[in-house]
């Protein structure tokens, strides 16, 4: 398979006149507004801490939930910080907090936020005996919601045996919550299992058979990672993997197997046969169903984004036959997606030598690395010894990414987040101070650049990153809007100017796409 070469065309540029290269920040760079350079790091205690889970509230705070130590067991682990990376005081004890199911083992893999700013839990209990679905829901300070479960928290089996969930979502129309994941029997058979609670947190009677649905695809391990609800007909798709193939099912809004998907409700895909895992799913605007996850043959593991069309067949309109395969040089693993704008963004980790770091990368739609994307589609953040991301989020203005996960410090791993931006900007705004209000569309353009000018012009000038002029065109009459050809410039950052007089009254940025 081809591998991505690590070369950025955009590093070995020099710079417009008057505006440095440290002045031009691409998208996929840390952000060093939040954190320190752009990275937060954050303890329990002296033991172990992971995060799994992160959403962002309305007004930008950032939750990230997983697991923390107290020495014996472990714990339901959640912390919120302010939209700048600091911890925030008014949650928690000092911006943290731990929910306790009992004596065993508890760890949270989902977080979801309800319109109400109450905070949604979702994981695993340990008893001595089997391991159960575990929900707990906090107030939006912090504190257990006395109204939901018995003492904020419940936990369901939903066999005899190992019971996880991986995923969870709630219903936007009335406040049920799903979860999702896996369900292992005392023969050891593990199967996609779900449970629909009501807002109180108790069981729905009215989901599948008495709130709880266990399915076989027929192999021993068939197990779901990922779950998202169908806009508007509030059909239930769940990702995971059956054996050693990707695999996804979708399901009724009463919980039942929705037969007009894949095959009988069930779409298995494969491409080798060691080791394919579906581990995050979201639905785009078409009702595709846009997945990440890995790929492994021999000791080769890839991070991989995979297309389903609405009848859960694969989308062979995406990268290559329905598959974007990247391969880093590395281990490279996908733990998560999200859509951005028009992009697709996922985040995982990049091992290799022994030492892992934070892999983020973002594609356009149709399962091309974006270039633009720290130019090269892809970045690795390192934290102090090995570090990964097993969840994102997207900021509701699509500004940032935040990527949450863990890093170990010594023998112990602690909560690890990053945040990184979404845009191209400029800094230096002195030097691009415009006198005249000039809109330039569409941004990123391929053929055709759209300038408008309320003051008029009566030149145009384009400017690549080297500063030179690429385009240059004058006009024996002042104007106000044109279109300019720009099919024969190669992808990459561009300068326009517009002229009056002599003088240069706007600087505006563009991206030439493909």
């Amino acid at each position: 398979m081809n591998r991505v070469i690590l070369i950025s065309a955009l590093a070995a540029m020099l710079t417009l006149p008057r505006i440095s290269w440290s002045q031009i920040n691409l998208p996929g760079t840390l952000d060093s507004t939040f954190g320190v350079n752009g990275k937060v790091m954050t303890a329990f205690n002296s033991n172990a801490c992971i995060a799994r889970a992160v959403a962002i509230q309305s007004d930008g705070k950032i939750v990230v939930a997983g697991e923390s130590s107290n020495g014996t067991s472990n714990q339901f682990a959640i912390a919120r910080y302010n939209s700048n990376g600091t911890l925030d005081n008014q949650f928690g004890t000092g911006g943290k907090t731990t929910i306790s199911f009992g004596s065993g083992n508890s760890v949270a893999r989902a977080i979801s936020i309800q319109s109400n700013g109450y905070i949604v839990v979702a994981g695993s209990y340990q008893t001595p005996v089997q391991t159960n679905f575990a929900v707990a829901r906090l107030t939006n300070t912090g504190q257990p919601d006395a109204s939901f479960g018995s003492g904020g928290k419940t936990q369901t089996s939903i066999v005899p045996g190992f019971n996880t969930a991986y995923a969870m979502a709630i219903q936007p129309n009335d406040g049920k919550i799903i979860l999702a994941g896996v369900s292992f029997d005392t023969l050891n058979n593990g199967d996609f299992a779900l449970v629909r609670y009501n807002p109180n947190g108790t069981i729905d009677p009215y989901f599948a058979n008495g709130g709880k649905v266990r399915t076989s695809l027929g192999t021993t391990w068939d197990q779901i990672n990922a779950m998202a609800l169908e806009p508007g007909t509030r059909k239930i798709v769940v990702a995971g993997r059956t054996s050693n193939a990707y695999a996804l099912a979708r399901y009724d809004s009463a919980g039942f197997i929705d037969n007009t998907f894949g095959s009988n409700g069930i779409t298995t895909y494969t491409m080798f046969t060691q080791s394919e895992i579906i581990n995050s799913i979201y639905i785009d605007g078409s009702n595709r169903v846009v997945a990440g996850g890995t790929s492994q043959i021999a000791t080769n593991v890839d991070a991989v984004v995979l297309r389903f069309l609405s009848n859960g067949s694969i989308d062979n309109s995406f990268g290559a036959n329905g598959v974007s395969l990247n391969d880093f040089g590395g281990i490279d693993i996908l733990s998560a997606i999200a859509p951005q704008d028009e992009y697709i963004v996922g985040a995982g980790s990049f091992t290799i030598g022994g030492v892992s770091n934070f892999l983020t990368l973002r594609m356009d739609t149709l399962g091309t690395l974006d270039w633009l994307y720290n130019g090269s589609g892809f970045n690795f953040t390192s934290f102090p010894g090995n570090s990964g991301v097993s969840a994102i989020a997207v900021q509701p203005s699509n500004k940032y990414m935040v990527a949450a996960g863990f890093y170990a410090s010594g023998a112990v791993n602690n909560f690890a987040v990053a945040r990184y931006t979404s845009v191209l900007t400029f800094t230096g705004v002195d030097d691009l101070t415009s006198t005249d209000n000039v809109q330039i569309y569409p941004n990123p353009a391929t053929s055709i650049l759209r300038i408008q000018s309320e003051g008029g012009f009566d030149k145009i000038s384009i400017c690549d990153l080297s500063g030179k002029m690429v385009y240059e065109t004058s006009y024996s009459e002042r104007s106000r809007t044109v279109n300019i050809e720009i099919s024969q410039l190669s992808k990459g950052i561009y300068l326009v100017r517009t002229h009056r007089d002599g003088v240069i009254t706007a600087n505006q940025k563009f991206v030439v796409a493909e």
